[in-house]
């Protein structure tokens, strides 16, 4: 059998899907945005994507890369999941694959997907169709080469689906991990990256202990990393849609699961990180004898990480948020931020360029590669105090 691919979402995961597998095979992309649709016409030439259902309906390979992120109470949002499997099974025929990408709490693939798909055909699980997990890697300013080598995690309803899976998969990508079911690979996408968050909340941890001990924190922590089994993860703000975002999928469950205070503690320390910075700003200035509302702020990079556009769940943007009540005014400097994308009571701090004047205090949120954060530190003279985000939350003249 020879595939015809569908990718259903087509964000920046899904985008990034369609463009690697229509290299080999016959693809089409869906997604229900026409402005998305308008966008991705205009900037590429001859692709087939559509917001009509219809332009997948001959495909017998279903690719589906919807976002499922959490609301503002963090319970896990999975309408758009729902949305992508009721619009897949109105063309399902017998033979077909259906591959999830989106993460999930585990199970939910094989609970929530194939009861909507059962619901709405006669079609039988792993008899006329099968069900496949695999949860993508996208990690947002990586190269090509180390997404294409980057490892894959294949697992499938039945050994049949994994075989054809596999073998679509293998035409793209040459590393691939075959897990043992669905659950254990939606399991993969959760935990590796709780893991991270976990790691980070540590080191943010150290990084307060060390303040209040008054204990040099780039010191203690380039001291641990030269032990033969030290992890290199570094304090700061944790963001975007995968690591601030995948524990609340097991959080949301905790009352069926055994006792996970440890991943909402570390959720609790990263997801308050803002404020910490914050009030750490508002004590240093206290100390001078100096009131907040009287002082100039820059704060340089609102991503979420660096090198990168997008400012997803960023917490740069919380601190702007927490300060620009409290100071005399703030200045938002990140060139790679769009000012479209901002909120409306945040685009008059936002500048593509530093302004020709003189801060109380310049916080260092991104080290985005086009910075140089000397040059900025010069700028400014002697009084002006420099808050390193980047560097274990250091202050300095």
């Amino acid at each position: 059998m020879t595939a015809s691919i569908g990718v259903v979402g087509l964000g920046y995961v899904g985008l990034k899907i369609y463009h690697e597998f229509s290299k080999y095979y016959e693809v089409n992309g869906f997604d229900i945005s026409k402005e998305r649709i308008i966008f991705l016409k205009k900037k590429y030439n001859n692709i087939k994507v559509d917001d009509d259902v219809e332009i997948i309906k001959n495909c017998n390979v279903y690719i589906v890369a919807v976002p499922t992120n959490v609301c503002e109470k963090k319970i896990p949002i999975l309408s758009n999941l729902k949305d992508a499997t009721l619009s897949i099974s109105k063309l399902l025929e017998k033979g077909n694959n259906i591959i999830y990408l989106s993460t999930v709490f585990p199970g939910t693939t094989e609970k929530l997907c194939m009861e909507i798909i059962h619901k709405e055909t006669k079609l039988k699980l792993n008899k006329d169709f099968g069900l496949a997990y695999c949860p993508e890697r996208v990690n947002p300013g990586e190269n090509h080469e180390n997404f294409i080598n980057s490892y894959k995690v294949i697992s499938a309803s039945n050994k049949k689906t994994l075989k054809v899976v596999k073998k679509i998969y293998n035409k793209v990508f040459p590393n691939i991990y075959l897990s043992d079911s669905l659950k254990s690979a939606e399991a993969i996408k959760i935990f590796e990256n709780i893991q991270r968050d976990i790691n980070i909340a540590y080191l943010n941890l150290i990084t307060k202990i060390c303040k209040e001990m008054k204990i040099n924190t780039n010191c203690v922590i380039d001291g641990m990393q030269t032990k033969w089994n030290s992890l290199d993860f570094k304090p700061g703000l944790v963001g975007g849609n995968c690591i601030s975002v995948n524990p609340y999928y097991i959080i949301e469950q905790e009352s069926v699961l055994c006792n996970i205070d440890l991943i909402k503690n570390a959720r609790q320390i990263n997801s308050t990180m803002y404020k910490f910075v914050g009030q750490e700003i508002e004590k240093i200035f206290k100390k001078k004898k100096v009131k907040l509302k009287n002082v100039e702020i820059l704060l340089v990079g609102l991503t979420y990480k660096k090198n990168i556009k997008s400012i997803s769940n960023s917490q740069s943007i919380k601190l702007l948020f927490y300060l620009k009540e409290k100071c005399k005014q703030i200045t938002a400097f990140d060139p790679l931020v769009s000012k479209k994308y901002l909120p409306k009571n945040l685009k008059k701090h936002h500048s593509k360029f530093i302004p020709n004047k003189k801060f109380g205090l310049i916080i260092y949120c991104v080290d985005h590669d086009i910075f140089c954060k000397d040059q900025i530190k010069k700028m400014n003279d002697s009084k002006t105090l420099f808050y390193n985000v980047s560097e274990s939350f250091s202050i300095s003249c």
